[in-house]
């Protein structure tokens, strides 16, 4: 993705093309104003010198008319002979002859033509370099505007950064103190601040309905998980329980501690995520996983399937035995209730690594892209237990990675690569 370009950059580029733009009309309606000038001064001057010279040469048959180094009259043969034969009638400007350069008035007259020719090399070069202290003048005054701007958009744009730099170390949940802005501010700025500050006590309000809400339901939750133990406690010392249905029942009763233990931890990571993940002991996931897969064998009882085992060796988990059991055989449970017949292979590519591997119906790799998707944007994908939305977001949480692809013999792999830094 390409990178940004800065507010204080934009401004200076459009500083620049404006200073560029307007010294270029200054400059070009100068330069015009100036030669159309000039070209007066030389018609008016020139005219009024030949009249001066025509009208002595009537009264003064000797006068042959002004032969200096600034000033020279040529007519007849004369002209002829000159450098300025070959123009036209007319005032001519910057006439090179030899080494000086000339302004020249030609006139057709009945007894031939004639030509005033003024010498003004000394005010050409004079013009030159005034010329050349005009444009360096323009161009230190386009360095000192260019500090200037750079200098005051600096200025401008520092409170804008500030805020951006606050707004940046603002806590996800809302908790923050309110914003806060100098009276010497621009009133944008007191804008901004203002409906930052409204949105963080939105989120505020959500985050305290949302725990209220958690709250709520984890009592909720607790009273009928409580009943399914109580009477599964129950039916274990009913002298007439038969031996065919305890180890049923105690699987209820495991079941329903599992799920008590979960919902205390699942309303700890709710209510304060950095205690549930401070003090955490250690749990051998090689020791795990067989009751994880006998907990789960039920749901597999009317398929033609088989579950084999053959992770290896795998690392100290960091996590609650709960939550990495519902991970876990949330997982194996996808597995089982999508496929038919096969195997579910559970291993290890590493150390660091689970794999739960199934031969069933599959996902296409569109599917498995919008399922990312979703799980990108934290839409829930329920396909039974917690969900792949739920244990998406329990991974992210304790600093794991959730991967899901397609099988190269059919079916779906599912992956979890578990963290061995301190959880986030």
């Amino acid at each position: 993705m390409s990178k940004r370009p800065s507010l204080r950059r934009s401004l200076l580029i459009a500083i620049a093309l404006y200073t560029g733009i307007l010294s270029a009309v200054v400059a070009s309606h100068g330069y015009w104003v100036n030669e159309r000038a000039e070209q007066a001064v030389w018609e008016s001057m020139l005219h009024a010198e030949m009249q001066h010279v025509v009208g002595r040469r009537v009264h003064e048959a000797e006068y042959t008319g002004p032969d200096t180094d600034a000033l020279r009259y040529y007519d007849g043969a004369g002209f002829a002979a000159s450098p300025f034969a070959a123009l036209a009638a007319g005032v001519h400007d910057e006439v090179r002859a030899g080494s000086r350069e000339y302004v020249v008035l030609v006139e057709d007259v009945a007894g031939g033509r004639r030509a005033l020719a003024l010498d003004i090399t000394d005010q050409e070069q004079g013009e030159r370099t005034l010329g050349a202290s005009l444009a360096l003048s323009v161009v230190l005054v386009a360095a000192l505007m260019a500090a200037l701007a750079y200098w005051g958009v600096g200025r401008l744009v520092a409170p804008l950064s500030r805020l951006a730099a606050l707004i940046a170390r603002l806590p996800p949940d809302g908790r923050g103190p309110a914003l806060e802005v100098s009276d010497t501010a621009p009133a944008e700025i007191a804008v901004v601040t203002d409906s930052v500050n409204r949105y963080m006590g939105r989120i505020r309000e959500h985050m305290e309905r949302e725990r209220t809400f958690i709250n709520l339901a984890s009592h909720e939750l607790r009273t009928p998980i409580a009943v399914i133990a109580g009477s599964a406690e129950v039916a274990l010392a009913h002298p007439h329980m038969s031996e065919g249905l305890r180890p049923h029942v105690l699987r209820t009763q495991r079941t329903a501690a599992a799920m008590e233990e979960l919902a205390s931890m699942l309303l700890a990571l709710a209510r304060d995520p950095e205690r549930a993940l401070r003090g955490l002991a250690p749990v051998d996931l090689a020791a795990e996983l067989p009751r994880i897969v006998d907990d789960f064998a039920y749901v597999a009882r009317d398929k033609e399937l088989t579950i084999s085992i053959d992770a290896g060796p795998l690392p100290q988990v960091g996590a609650p035995a709960q939550v990495l059991r519902a991970v876990i055989g949330n997982l194996i449970r996808n597995a089982i209730e999508n496929s038919d017949r096969g195997s579910i292979r559970i291993h290890a590519p590493d150390r660091d690594s689970l794999v739960v591997q199934d031969s069933g119906h599959g996902m296409s790799a569109a599917e498995i892209a919008a399922l990312h998707a979703r799980l990108a944007m934290s839409e829930y994908a329920s396909t039974g237990g917690l969900g792949l939305g739920l244990i998406a977001r329990i991974c992210d949480h304790y600093g794991w990675t959730l991967q899901l692809s397609a099988a190269p013999q059919g079916g779906t792999c599912a992956s979890i690569r578990f963290a061995q830094a301190t959880p986030h």
